[in-house]
């Protein structure tokens, strides 16, 4: 049939032309915009089927307004969209903890540093300026965007001296803070550029061996704004060459402190010490009860804070 052969091929076209246009939306947990005022942030709540619910929270710092969407188009011209509840992303939505509540009321620096403070504290003893350091480093990722520089903490110890610990929950109250082990520089590039969120690199022993070369290049530039990584890309036969963006803050635990001068001056020091002996039998973990699970709860309730703060 004629006509038939005719709708085929332009069907066919169509195809071909939608393969051709490139889709520019792209996915990121939160993103600032410090010239038109604009502040966007992820939360997770439940809707009417207790399912969780992604979704932006967009705030318009010229109007002081703020609204949800699922997707936006930002002012660079590419449309920046929720991240899907699948593959990657899906086990990011389960380890990081996510607002899922917005709040209306004044929040001051104070309340926020009690609750951190007494979160913090639950599982870990240490130095009282430990604390003091954690909490506004937990602030300082809530809005880092505002910064030139984004230093690191450095969390170094012995074994049993609780820095993957206590690393892991200041990581946990951080804007979008997850952790990753034994993870290859290009593919730390790739997560930050695609996530936009705080990261904890648990056991980073390989710093100081010859082949971390690359890891270190991402660590010395993300030290400071728009500071980025350089990776060839392959299409086909070609490469061409790509940037990364890797300028968001880090938590670094490793056993010993780090011999490369210049990653050294981009790092704020917490030194662990063996305090087994000082911890009373109130703040020991239990496997019965729901005390993870209280814990965590708390941790949502602070993010539901920070947001707003």
């Amino acid at each position: 049939n004629p006509r038939e052969s005719v709708i085929d091929e332009i069907n066919n076209k169509a195809v071909k032309m939608a393969k051709k246009e490139k889709d520019n939306s792209v996915y990121r947990f939160n993103y600032y915009n410090r010239k038109e005022k604009i502040c966007v942030n992820t939360m997770v709540s439940l809707d009417e089927n207790k399912n969780p619910m992604p979704t932006f929270i967009v705030f318009n710092g010229n109007t002081q307004e703020h609204y949800l969407a699922k997707e936006l188009i930002v002012p660079e011209g590419y449309k920046l969209c929720v991240p899907p509840m699948i593959g990657l992303y899906g086990k990011l939505y389960r380890d990081i903890v996510f607002p899922d509540t917005i709040i209306t009321d004044e929040v001051k620096s104070a309340d926020i540093d009690a609750m951190i403070t007494t979160n913090l504290k639950a599982w870990n003893l240490h130095p009282e300026d430990y604390y003091v350091i954690a909490r506004n480093y937990i602030k300082f990722t809530w809005l880092f965007e505002r910064f030139r520089y984004r230093p690191y903490l450095y969390l170094y110890g012995d074994w049993g001296t609780g820095k993957s610990s206590f690393g892991s929950h200041i990581v946990r109250l951080c804007q979008n803070g997850f952790v990753m082990m034994d993870i290859s520089a290009p593919a730390l590039a790739r997560m930050l550029e695609m996530t936009n969120s705080v990261v904890m690199l648990d056991e980073m022993e390989k710093l100081d061996k010859a082949e971390a070369d690359k890891m270190n290049t991402i660590l010395r530039n993300g030290y400071e704004e728009n500071g980025a990584y350089v990776v060839a890309e392959q299409e086909a036969k070609k490469f061409s060459p790509t940037m990364y963006y890797v300028d968001q803050p880090k938590i670094l635990v490793r056993r010993q402190m780090t011999k490369d001068d210049a990653l050294r001056s981009r790092i704020i020091p917490f030194n662990m010490i063996p305090r087994d002996k000082d911890i009373p039998d109130s703040m020991r973990k239990s496997d019965e009860g729901n005390t993870y699970e209280e814990r965590r709860l708390e941790a949502v309730n602070i993010t539901n804070l920070l947001l707003k703060w």
